[in-house]
């Protein structure tokens, strides 16, 4: 989940599910932080396992935000357990298709369709917010175990591409302030680039949980990476 306020948003951007977890996990503490209540909220992102480039793909103007059909969608490897890709912008939705009460596909895809569309509306209404912090984390442990089978899933970050995805961002919600926080580990960071402190990166240690990430851990990343008022991400 994501958590919003009346002036504050902490939106998870994937690129899995252990972003949305930790935000929901860490809910009290955001709403000290953030100094008005927030509440769990979903929006596209929060269950999806996503490559950062694919990401930046959706974000842009007029970009498809839900396969037009079933025939748009491809099943994912057997071990999945039913996800599916969508490879327009690189997408699994690892749990929207399971199948649901003996309902056949297109009930199911249908059902989903209409949850996109209103969380995407939902996402867009982000910019009525005065300050949104994005978070995106590839610190889910069996992400290694998910781009092995599934072929094609890049989940490492880098400067740059951090950088275009916050262009993105700035793009999409022009008013306001912005911030991106990223949570990685060392070896799912481009190998050879520095990371420094006040890059919006926090890097943490591998722990030993499957997919959920240690409580504790992201609250000290929150706690300390928590933005002051500054200007906009474009200009900062």
């Amino acid at each position: 989940m994501s958590a919003i306020g009346e002036t504050t948003a902490v939106i998870s951007l994937g690129a899995s599910y252990q972003t949305a977890w930790q935000i929901t996990r860490n809910l009290a503490l955001l709403t000290t932080l953030a100094g008005e209540p927030l509440q769990d909220s979903a929006l596209p992102f929060d269950w999806l396992i996503l490559p950062p480039a694919g990401l930046l793909s959706a974000l842009k103007p007029g970009a498809a935000r839900f396969p037009a059909g079933i025939a748009d969608l491809i099943p994912g490897p057997p071990q999945s357990n039913g996800a599916f890709l969508w490879p327009e912008h690189g997408f699994y939705f690892w749990h929207d298709f399971l199948p649901q009460n003996g309902a056949n596909f297109d009930a199911i895809f249908e059902n989903a369709r209409q949850k996109y569309d209103y969380l995407w509306r939902k996402f867009d209404a982000m910019a009525r917010k005065r300050r949104r912090i994005f978070i995106i984390s590839n610190t889910q442990n069996n992400l290694d175990w998910v781009s092995e089978i599934c072929s094609g899933l890049d989940i490492v970050f880098s400067h740059r591409i951090l950088a275009r995805l916050r262009a993105a961002l700035n793009a999409l919600f022009p008013e306001g302030e912005n911030r991106l926080l990223a949570v990685t580990y060392k070896s799912r960071f481009t190998a050879g680039e520095r990371i420094a402190d006040g890059d919006g990166i926090a890097l943490i240690r591998r722990d030993t949980t499957r997919w959920e990430g240690r409580t504790e851990i992201w609250a000290r990343v929150l706690a300390e990476q928590w933005p002051a008022p500054g200007p906009n991400l474009a200009q900062s």
